[in-house]
């Protein structure tokens, strides 16, 4: 299966209504998906092969769809070769800081989210970074967001 996204410029821009839309290639790209958490029938969090980490992007592309968002989870490297190799957009959750935001917990989230950016910062398919999800745990966003 051939990627039918080829090099990608991820942009903001105005649509011909002047409306904010994310474009892909400056076109406007409207992104349609799944959210993934990365359960494994018989690995629960870890593939068991390979092939099993390009299996959910190869079924979900035959449904229309071209965006997976990696619920509050980072997979292993080869997971995000495939989604690009195979032309999915992928929209990557930080890994939720504790609810409560105990003593310790934003540092350990600012420490663990710089960690995941750092491991993934060249994954092509990766266009967007959700810092909160759902608002989980949320402090200082305008900050950890610059």
């Amino acid at each position: 299966m051939k990627s039918y996204f080829g090099m990608r410029k991820i942009s903001i821009g105005k649509d011909q209504k002047g409306i904010d839309r994310i474009f892909l290639n400056n076109k406007p790209c409207f992104n349609l998906g799944v959210l993934d958490q990365g359960f494994w029938p018989d690995g629960l969090y870890t593939a068991p092969t390979d092939e099993a980490l390009a299996f959910d992007i190869k079924a979900i592309k035959p449904m229309g769809l071209n965006t997976i968002n990696k619920h509050i989870k980072v997979e292993p490297a080869r997971w995000y070769y495939h989604a690009d190799r195979l032309g999915m957009l992928v929209w990557q959750d930080m890994v939720n800081p504790n609810q409560g935001l105990p003593e310790g917990a934003k540092a350990e989230f600012e420490k663990k989210s710089a960690e995941i950016l750092h491991q993934l910062h060249n994954a092509p398919s990766i266009v967007c970074w959700v810092l909160f999800n759902e608002k989980w745990g949320q402090f200082d966003q305008k900050r950890l967001t610059k």
